[in-house]
């Protein structure tokens, strides 16, 4: 195809690396979930209903879409899968529960339509009579505000002459200074007032070039061919621009960094902070990460200035501008041109210069889909909240870890100065221990020490006694320990600890296991310590009689 397309001669190896990539990606996933689809469709039908009924078919259709949807098996290789598991004479369940599957799977796609800030006003889900209307002329590129006609009215998507206090409404301008959602940017916010009423506008589209304006009537009214008064939320509006003109310079150092194969595939410019997706193939490195943010940096220390033209659409691809993303453009298109660098198709809103960013700082890098990367960052104020935020979570991160490493310290100190109480005490402990033919049972219970240190008690006794039985309990923190071990010789006899666990852990409500020689038990219930070991003694005797 390099005759035609000459762009997919040059990028053979970048290519070549990704279809291998995401052949070895769906070789996994056939290899995991082919036999966990097969699994799961022999649980539904074996869960005791009769494959005649709605559930199973709703079940199966479930499954069908999971699978597609969430791990993006083919649908045909899905339909294979349930025909190798189910009887022949069952295979036509498999055609009643497709359109269950096609069901969830159009719900699933009008959701992310309906989510989705890639595609600007084409899935605005604005759905207004607006035939007749003059398209809006937008004036915020020069100005923060600026006076508008109304030229309609709506409340509740119904059309109205005017508006009262309270009133949900969409409001068309014949101007307007409000950037209405679209390229990733998001909607202006701010303020249309009239001689006798107010409207605060929380957002704004367009649906044909046609710009709306959502808000809430707060106070009076207003009405059709009246002029008021539009007003951006500036503060709001410069900090959306930041984080545009950052985008603009992170598409540069993502294609001069990781390689030209970088391409948008999408983004949100709002005002706390920009996402841009791209092709790439693999995670990008810390290394890369920090040569990114270090270079657009740079491009804002130089304060360069950002140039807005409007120029034919040839004349911009001869200018060599990247229009990537998948926009509508008519004959006439606005480039945006920062140094030598980037030069991009954009209809959104900037700055005059990369300084008034003040800084820029990549805030988050995953993986959206095979072979898309996404990268999330903050610019000027939002950067420093950024930095402090994470140099408060390290600082706690740092104090929570010494702590933890004191406490360590203090336990293993503790531990030791019991492990020496406890030898100093081993001889008076053996010597009051109960025998049972030529056994030793050596029984006690401790405070503050864990599981783990009635095993170092266990082994100090073992060192001493040829035969025994051991039954230590502890209480620490709320909750109860009994560790019970026991020589070899009694093994032999058929004795066993994790036998005898199974005996003792319910008289402290709790459970246990372990090996022949020694098992162990916990639960939350220290109270029912004493006399369960007390009890563990006369079961134990039992066993030795």
């Amino acid at each position: 195809m390099k005759d035609a397309y000459p762009d997919v001669h040059k990028k053979i190896s970048e290519i070549s690396t990704l279809v291998e990539k995401t052949e070895e990606a769906f070789i996994r996933v056939r290899g995991q979930r082919i036999p966990e689809l097969k699994q799961k469709i022999r649980e539904l039908r074996g869960s005791g209903q009769s494959i005649e009924i709605n559930p199973f078919l709703r079940g199966l259709g479930d499954l069908f879409f999971i699978y597609r949807d969430t791990y993006g098996l083919p649908l045909s290789t899905i339909i294979s899968v349930a025909k190798d598991t189910l009887p022949v004479d069952e295979h036509k369940k498999i055609e009643s529960a497709l359109p269950i599957y096609h069901e969830k799977m159009n719900d699933q796609q009008e959701r992310s339509r309906a989510s989705s800030k890639m595609t600007g006003d084409r899935f605005a889900d604005i759905e207004l009579n607006l035939a007749g209307t003059h398209k809006t002329k937008f004036t915020g590129y020069e100005h923060l505000d600026g006076k508008g006609k109304i030229l309609k009215l709506f409340v509740n998507d119904s059309e109205v002459n005017q508006t009262s206090a309270g009133d949900h409404v969409k409001v068309i301008l014949d101007h307007t200074p409000f950037y209405a959602e679209a390229g990733g940017q998001i909607g202006d916010t701010g303020y249309l007032t009239g001689k006798h009423g107010k409207i605060r506008v929380l957002d704004t589209k367009k649906q044909d070039d046609i710009y709306l304006h959502f808000g809430k009537v707060e106070e009076g009214e207003l009405k059709v061919n009246e002029t008021v008064e539009a007003k951006i939320d500036t503060e709001r509006r410069l900090s959306i621009m930041r984080n545009h003109t950052a985008t603009h310079l992170l598409q540069s150092a993502l294609r001069e960094i990781l390689g030209t194969h970088v391409q948008q595939q999408g983004s949100l410019v709002a005002e706390d902070r920009l996402r841009f997706d791209f092709t790439h193939p693999k995670a990008v490195t810390k290394d890369e990460l920090s040569k990114i943010e270090s270079k657009i940096n740079e491009h804002i220390s130089r304060r360069d200035t950002v140039v807005k033209e409007e120029m034919s659409l040839e004349e911009a691809k001869k200018k060599g501008a990247l229009a990537f993303f998948a926009e509508k453009y008519g004959k006439t298109v606005r480039v945006i041109s920062i140094g030598s660098y980037s030069k991009e198709f954009c209809g959104g809103t900037h700055l005059n210069s990369t300084g008034e960013i003040q800084k820029f700082i990549i805030s988050g890098e995953g993986a959206v889909a095979q072979g898309i990367r996404r990268l999330e960052a903050r610019t000027g104020s939002g950067a420093e909240e950024f930095i402090k935020e994470r140099a408060k979570k390290q600082s706690e991160q740092k104090e929570s870890e010494e702590k933890r490493q004191q406490e360590l310290k203090e336990k293993k100190e503790a531990d030791k100065r019991r492990l020496e109480s406890f030898r100093n005490n081993l001889k008076a402990l053996i010597d009051k221990a109960e025998s049972v033919n030529s056994t030793k049972i050596v029984a006690q219970t401790f405070t503050d020490s864990d599981a783990n240190q009635l095993k170092d008690f266990s082994d100090l006794i073992k060192q001493q006694i040829q035969s025994f039985a051991i039954c230590f309990g502890s209480t620490s923190n709320g909750s109860a320990s009994v560790v019970v071990g026991v020589s070899s010789d009694l093994v032999q006899k058929g004795i066993k600890a994790n036998e005898l666990i199974k005996d003792i852990a319910p008289l402290i409500n709790g459970t246990g296991g372990g090996r022949p020689e020694l098992a162990q038990a916990g639960s939350k219930e220290p109270e029912k310590l004493v006399p369960a070991i007390k009890q563990a003694v006369n079961i134990i005797k039992g066993k030795l009689k």
